[in-house]
């Protein structure tokens, strides 16, 4: 799958029919993006009965982005542990763990992790050996 999103201006804002997408003839079971809205509701509308992934990469950039300075280090190792977890309740189990952790050190980076869950782990729906 190839999305190219058109950005004139390179201001970063366009909406749904903004977003060319090309499908191949494989059925699409999960999309891994950022949190986009424009590119979330076009994967909704494309490619139906997909699963969609909010991006690791993107959402600990996102979660680092309103942690201190100092501490981003140590937030950043804890968050990348969640996905070394074997299975999707160890990940899951493990992510609420996290959560209570930063909830002293950097209570807004908690919220946001915990509110981003379903969306971060939507991969442990699927079998193992398709995981990245």
């Amino acid at each position: 799958m190839n999305l190219h999103p058109p950005d004139p201006y390179g201001v970063g804002r366009f909406d749904e029919q903004d977003w060319g997408v090309s499908v191949s003839a494989v059925s699409v079971k999960l999309v891994i993006s950022d949190a986009h809205a424009g590119l979330r509701a076009a994967i909704r509308r494309v490619l139906q009965g997909s699963g969609w992934q909010r991006c690791r990469v993107h959402a600990k950039r996102n979660l680092l982005a309103v942690a201190n300075h100092s501490q981003r280090q140590l937030i950043s190792a804890l968050i990348s542990t969640i996905f070394a977890q074997p299975d999707g309740d160890a990940a899951k189990g493990h992510l609420g763990t996290v959560c209570a952790q930063l909830e002293t050190v950097a209570p807004k980076v908690a919220e946001r992790l915990e509110a981003m869950e379903d969306d971060l782990l939507a991969y442990t729906a699927f079998p193992p050996v398709h995981w990245p």
